[in-house]
């Protein structure tokens, strides 16, 4: 997966991709027993985005925001985004970068509301509600 490509060794980029498997397979689980009494329909979304935590110095996320690690999507929807990352978000608050076809990035302030470390390994899941989009940065 090419957010954890620079950081990541072999096991930790096999393991990713094994997981991204399986939180699809689960995602369709998933869907079958509570599709119907979602507020938003989710769709499957494998890409790289960026975390920040905000804070009060920097408030604002950026790619180069003192925070910012990389994670990956598997899917989203209106109301948020299912993501995996190697690092523990330290605040219930973040702002999720996501990159547009331009370069830019779309900046979604979001509410971590599920957090599974998946046992064995070095990642963790993480289900973020969407508060409210920002404006598109450079990055």
């Amino acid at each position: 997966m090419t957010a954890f490509s620079s950081t990541a060794n072999d096991r930790q980029t096999r393991t990713l991709e094994r997981m991204m498997k399986w939180l699809e397979r689960m995602g369709e689980r998933d869907q079958q027993l509570y599709g119907a009494v979602r507020q938003f329909e989710r769709k499957s979304f494998h890409a790289g985005v960026i975390v920040c935590v905000p804070t009060p110095e920097h408030p604002f996320a950026s790619c180069d925001h003192p925070t910012a690690c990389s994670a990956v999507a598997f899917n989203i929807s209106q109301g948020g985004v299912g993501l995996v990352s190697s690092q523990e978000f330290s605040h219930p608050t973040v702002q999720i970068g996501l990159k547009l076809p331009d370069g830019s990035y779309r900046w979604k302030e979001g509410r971590v509301v599920r957090v599974r470390e998946i046992p064995g390994e070095s990642f963790v899941e993480y289900g973020i509600s969407f508060r409210k989009a920002t404006e598109p940065s450079a990055g």
